[in-house]
């Protein structure tokens, strides 16, 4: 995150858990650019937790334009 970025809230549904994921970006992005940014942080976050997940596991819940940092 860097001041001046635009701020995104997306959150994802994966085998009935609601996962908040956030994003930034240097311009405005849609719905369709957000989930796979959102999907694939959330899948190096599982792996993490040594979690193996699939982009096909998750499905689009919603997200939120939060403004600009």
């Amino acid at each position: 995150m860097k001041p001046g970025q635009h701020w995104y809230t997306y959150v994802l549904d994966r085998d009935g858990w609601r996962i908040t994921t956030n994003i930034y970006s240097d311009r405005t992005l849609t719905g369709e650019e957000l989930l796979p940014l959102a999907v694939e942080k959330d899948i190096i976050h599982a792996r993490a937790l040594g979690v193996t997940a699939l982009p096909s596991e998750y499905t689009p819940v919603g997200y939120r334009y939060r403004g600009i940092m």
